[in-house]
């Protein structure tokens, strides 16, 4: 049987009134001769491949691959196998399976809530101008534009300090891999930048706690869901194109881009596109929102 050409058969003969032990008998001989064709299909392979290298099979290397062969398709070999795969030690470390998944929403939900925080914490001037605090820090000797620029600063850097938070804690408690340090101190700036940028220019349009409150809840959800899209079809097989170019409609999909590229081990060039992208959304928030507060309250 082990002969290249040679072929066999085997032939089960069993009592028509019993099931169970024929059955048990039918899958041990199958297990069987199941391990003896590997062995002829190891045999002929690693006999092409001597042949290739000009070598010749000897009767030591025929009972060494079948030997081999047989440890490990019966378990006898223990941890080890035909085939062993090392891990290099520059190798760069990467999110699998669960955890890729784990990993995406929660840089997704990272990228939701620097948004969100940006303009939860913009959104306290309209709250300070319906209480009379605005007004009267305005009376002060501080200029109205530093009053403004400070709380613009305050704000990113609450959301610097937040973002930095989330990925350090993701690393550490799940062990998530956010990327390479530099192109993550290239993305952060990027994401802080348009999340705080987003706030002023969404609340410069607003006039009330209460306009604001109902486009918070909905408008940024929406965009946020929009930016996100790629997250919603994770576990579709060839999901259309349009995912991928759709959610840059919004900042939120240049942010999640920028950093799929950077946990997938993208170029510094990659990052930097999606965080050029970023910059060029803020700048167009902060002209326009800064703009209507100047007109507001100056």
């Amino acid at each position: 049987m082990l002969q290249s050409d040679g072929q066999a058969e085997v032939e089960i003969y069993q009592d028509p009134t019993l099931t169970l032990g024929p059955g048990i008998v039918t899958t041990i001989v199958h297990q069987i001769t199941d391990g003896f064709s590997g062995s002829k299909i190891a045999m002929g392979t690693t006999m092409e491949q001597l042949s290739e290298a000009g070598l010749t099979m000897t009767p030591h290397i025929i009972n060494d691959t079948i030997g081999e062969y047989i440890e490990v398709t019966q378990g006898i070999g223990g941890e080890e196998g035909l085939i062993e795969v090392e891990t290099s030690s520059d190798e760069r470390p990467g999110n699998n399976g669960m955890m890729g998944m784990i990993s995406f929403v929660m840089g997704g939900m990272t990228i939701f809530f620097a948004f969100f925080t940006g303009a939860s914490l913009i959104q306290t001037i309209l709250t300070e101008e319906e209480n009379g605090t605005m007004q009267r820090l305005f009376s002060t000797p501080t200029s109205q534009s530093t009053i403004l620029y400070g709380k613009f600063i305050a704000t990113a850097a609450t959301i610097l300090i937040q973002v930095t938070v989330l990925f350090i804690f993701g690393n550490l408690v799940f062990n998530i891999y956010w990327g390479e340090l530099i192109g993550l101190l290239i993305f952060i700036p990027g994401l802080v930048a348009a999340a705080s940028t987003f706030g002023i220019f969404l609340v410069s349009f607003m006039k009330t706690n209460r306009q604001a409150g109902a486009v918070m809840g909905g408008g940024i959800t929406i965009l946020g869901n929009i930016g996100m899209a790629k997250l919603f079809t994770m576990g579709i097989p060839n999901p259309p194109p349009a995912v991928d170019v759709f959610p840059l409609i919004v900042p939120q999909g240049w942010a999640v881009q920028g950093l799929e590229t950077l946990m997938d081990g993208g170029s510094i060039e990659n990052i930097l596109f999606s965080v050029l992208g970023l910059l060029l959304w803020s700048l167009v928030f902060f002209l326009i929102g800064n703009t209507r507060f100047k007109r507001r309250y100056v």
